[in-house]
């Protein structure tokens, strides 16, 4: 009888377990936690992108620098000559006359110089002898003082067939900027140029068409 009692109350507790398990949902796993799914581990080596390689810009040489040359190299030893007559195939010219001043007076105009400059009165006789009959401006009669610099020409007069004796001052001159022109065979010039008056002691030289190089000296007027 006892083991009869023993055997039932085994059999009810089975049968409870067994409606708890049902009732709740749970398998074995759900009753002592969750199971851990193991993740696998990458045996694959990753893959590498190489970088790009960098090409170096090409170095950009400068163009040269152009050097100007002018057209009116003088390429003559200059010739000493205050008097003396230069010819060439198509001209003869001759530096007749050169003063420096500090003051030009035209009737009721004076001109005066800024400090550092001081003018040149230069008296010229131009001949042609050549076939061109071309005009010729006077803006074309170069002037440089001993440093090498080019005299500025602020005016200039002509005087045609006057003879060979003319004196070339007695031309007066017009306002600052007039120039005029060689015309004819036989001209007398009075040109004015204005430049730096440090430079008066040295040699100037003259330089027109294709005559030789003109080298003169200048003093001071009265």
């Amino acid at each position: 009888m006892k083991r009869n009692k023993i055997l039932s109350s085994v059999v009810l507790a089975l049968v409870l377990g067994a409606l708890m398990l049902t009732s709740t949902g749970c398998g074995p796993g759900q009753m002592f936690g969750p199971t851990f799914t193991a993740t696998p581990t990458s045996t694959s080596t990753p893959t590498v992108t190489p970088s790009p390689t960098i090409t170096p810009s090409p170095t950009i040489t400068p163009s040269p620098t152009m050097t100007r040359t002018p057209t009116n190299t003088p390429t003559l030893t200059p010739i000493p000559a205050l008097g003396t007559a230069i010819t060439s195939e198509n001209w003869e010219v001759t530096v007749v006359k050169a003063l420096f001043r500090t003051r030009l007076v035209n009737g009721w105009t004076l001109w005066t110089t800024r400090s550092g400059y001081i003018f040149l009165d230069l008296g010229i006789h131009i001949r042609r002898i050549g076939k061109s009959n071309d005009d010729i401006p006077s803006t074309s009669i170069l002037l440089r003082d001993s440093k090498g610099k080019a005299w500025e020409l602020a005016s200039s007069r002509a005087a045609n067939d006057k003879g060979p004796n003319f004196d070339p001052f007695t031309i007066g001159f017009s306002d600052w900027g007039f120039f005029d022109s060689i015309e004819g065979d036989d001209v007398y010039m009075r040109l004015f140029y204005i430049g730096d008056s440090t430079a008066i002691n040295g040699p100037f030289t003259l330089q027109f068409e294709d005559v030789q190089i003109i080298e003169f000296t200048a003093k001071k007027a009265d």
